[in-house]
């Protein structure tokens, strides 16, 4: 990413060597960076498990078997609803996530934080989506210093 956050170097950026806009040099200063896992690829391998892939359809098959007006899920609430009629959630493997982005400081000195992004796979039954094994970490955001 460009250290004044113009672009990120992905897509037609992948080769540049200098932001087109600042022109703020990639890769000569050093710089602060942050560590990305990417989503799809961990989606991708989830996929591929046949087990995990099962579980997967979760939101689907709760869809699917709803016959009652009681609120016992997210897709149960306005919100998703809302989407579904904009042609969301169409396919029965779309995935449905929640976000979250909390900061802590690291040290007693206060000298030094981190921001981290948690997405849940709402996709997974209530009883395992929350489990420290099924949150996704794309990325951690490093303090200032």
């Amino acid at each position: 990413m460009c250290e004044n956050s113009c672009i990120c170097y992905t897509g037609q950026y992948i080769s540049y060597q200098s932001c087109p806009v600042c022109e703020s040099a990639r890769l000569d200063a050093r710089k602060k960076v942050m560590p990305y896992l990417s989503i799809i690829d961990r989606l991708n391998v989830q996929y591929k498990n046949e087990t995990r892939a099962k579980e997967l359809l979760y939101h689907y098959e709760y869809i699917r078997n709803k016959n009652n007006n009681d609120l016992d899920d997210i897709f149960d609430g306005k919100f998703y609803k809302e989407l579904v009629n904009d042609e969301l959630f169409s396919d029965k493997r779309d995935i449905a996530f929640t976000a979250s982005c909390d900061g802590y400081q690291i040290f007693k000195q206060r000298t030094d934080d981190c921001w981290l992004f948690l997405i849940i796979n709402n996709n997974l039954h209530p009883s395992l989506r929350v489990k420290k094994e099924n949150l996704l970490v794309p990325f951690l955001i490093p303090g200032p210093n």
